[in-house]
């Protein structure tokens, strides 16, 4: 049979990394869009290496965004974001991407999708997964998304232009509350490990979080070969599981609910040799994704993780050290450096969260299936 083609943009956004699209080229009916999702990615490959396709045989390699023009007042572009299974035939639509919607605003105005002076630009967009609204705020030379700059990604190698995105009114995205189970602290019960206390909180995506002594574990001194423990792998997934129950989410989702296991200021060094010093941070952090420990943290768990650690009781809570002298900013220590986050707060309740990333288009073209 021969293949058939579609157009589609290879593009970095933050330290994700996804295949774009045009709506308008895609078939309306969804699962013939997830079969070609799939057979453009490469999945599901059970070498967990999608050596025939696109991804990258990891979470943070393995997605797609579907970008066009809004139909909605005030609104200048929606997008959808899908994860796809590294080894099963699974897109999962459940929650966003914050990594690669650094990418949707420089996407559309290098596609031509929309028009905008030469300046700095700021954007409107809706993410159809979750309903919420992120302004993307960006600069535009001779009609392209500037893409040199000096700001330095943690995890990312060299340099770009920075692109700040708000995160409007981000509590309750997945659970529309912003603690599910109406409590700081939950407690359950695992198999091998007896009782734990997990926190349910739902910031820009649903995470479980647990604490790094709670598990017998020192981030990134007995972590480095986790992924290998299966037992205990298995065991942090029951954890994940139970806390979507509570958090009423499906326990089959695999990239929603976010398992992310916190511990206090600690210094350590990156793969580069660089070292992270614990005065810098306010908490470490090592986040679960699609069952594996992500290289560096989402960005959606990020600023729930920055969030629940202003909100008193819980795990984030107990474990932040603030003695920095930027109290709003919260800087947390994940395997590839620091992410900055900063969540602000209007009358006692989130108003917004913002962040700093780069985007990067690395191809566009055709893509195969």
């Amino acid at each position: 049979m021969t293949q058939l083609r579609i157009k589609a943009s290879f593009i970095r956004g933050g330290t994700s990394k996804g295949v774009f699209f045009h709506q308008k080229d895609l078939p309306d009916d969804i699962n013939e869009r997830n079969k070609i999702f799939l057979r453009i990615l490469g999945s599901p490959d059970y070498n967990a290496r999608q050596l025939d396709g696109l991804g990258g045989g990891i979470s943070s390699l393995s997605k797609i965004v579907v970008v066009a023009l809004s139909d909605e007042k005030d609104i200048d572009l929606d997008y959808t974001f899908g994860q796809v299974a590294v080894d099963s035939p699974i897109v999962d639509y459940i929650g966003n991407c914050g990594n690669l919607t650094s990418a949707v605003g420089p996407f559309a105005v290098d596609e031509g999708l929309l028009s905008v002076p030469d300046g700095e630009v700021s954007l409107r967009l809706r993410n159809t997964n979750t309903g919420k609204v992120i302004i993307s705020h960006f600069r535009v030379e001779e009609g392209r998304a500037v893409v040199s700059g000096t700001y330095k990604l943690a995890g990312v190698q060299g340099t770009g232009y920075p692109i700040k995105l708000d995160f409007m009114s981000p509590a309750g995205s997945v659970s529309k509350e912003i603690l599910p189970s109406t409590k700081a602290l939950d407690f359950i019960e695992v198999e091998e490990i007896g009782t734990v206390e997990i926190s349910l909180v739902d910031v820009s995506t649903a995470c479980v979080f647990v604490s790094a002594s709670s598990l017998n574990l020192d981030l990134f001194v007995n972590t480095h070969n986790l992924s290998e423990k299966i037992a205990f792998m298995d065991r942090l997934e029951d954890i994940r599981k139970i806390g979507a129950i509570k958090m009423g989410l499906s326990p089959k989702s695999l990239s929603i609910p976010k398992l992310i296991i916190i511990d206090s200021p600690k210094t350590y060094s990156l793969p580069d040799g660089t070292d992270i010093k614990k005065t810098d941070i306010n908490l470490t952090s090592l986040a679960l994704s699609m069952g594996k420990p992500h290289k560096a943290i989402p960005l959606t768990a990020a600023m729930c993780i920055a969030t629940a650690a202003k909100i008193p009781g819980t795990i984030p809570n107990r474990l932040i050290n603030l003695s920095r002298s930027n109290k709003n900013m919260v800087n947390i220590g994940h395997p590839s450096g620091i992410f900055f986050c900063e969540p602000n707060f209007k009358n006692g309740h989130l108003d917004y969260i913002s962040v700093i990333r780069t985007q990067r288009r690395l191809m566009k073209g055709y893509a195969f299936y």
